[in-house]
């Protein structure tokens, strides 16, 4: 179905957002304090522990405790990223799924911006641009893709 088709009566699409996580203690707490705190409300957080030894599963858990949207699932034996990244989809729930790495830290509106991006456009995949920061959270520089689309519409990096 195509993006609009899943709108729910509150307005909003419901959207599923995956977050592998393997040995970020150091991180999840902000990568989830940012997503929780978004201008668009009408999600999941699916969180899969890939077997980490720090205690990553046990913050994942807190967050779980604290807000019903957070989800933890884990690995029974550690799968590496992209095994882990296809059964998070096989979790989901929704058909608009936003993947966000487990060490990153989104704007407030940026599911906002992808759902509206995907919405106006129509598309099947939408992505965002970044910045890097160091230890402290000060910018080091922005990166993103230069899109070029093609003839038949379709959309890739250069």
């Amino acid at each position: 179905r195509r993006a609009a088709e899943l709108r729910e009566p509150s307005g909003q699409i419901p959207v599923s957002i995956i977050v592998p996580c393997f040995n970020v203690e150091e991180y999840i707490k902000d990568t989830l304090d940012s997503l929780l705190s978004q201008t668009y409300s009408n999600f999941e957080i699916i969180c899969l522990n890939d077997c980490s030894t720090d205690g990553t599963l046990h913050l994942l858990n807190k967050f779980a405790l604290r807000d019903k949207r957070v989800k933890v699932f884990c690995n029974e034996y550690n799968m590496g990223i992209i095994a882990t990244l296809n059964k998070l989809v096989e979790l989901t729930k929704n058909e608009l799924i936003i993947r966000t790495d487990a060490d990153d830290i989104s704007t407030k509106d940026r599911i906002e911006k992808l759902v509206e991006s995907c919405l106006k456009s129509n598309a099947d995949i939408v992505s965002s641009d970044y910045s890097l920061i160091n230890e402290s959270g000060n910018y080091i520089k922005k990166r993103g893709f230069d899109l070029l689309r093609t003839p038949a519409g379709i959309v890739y990096t250069a």
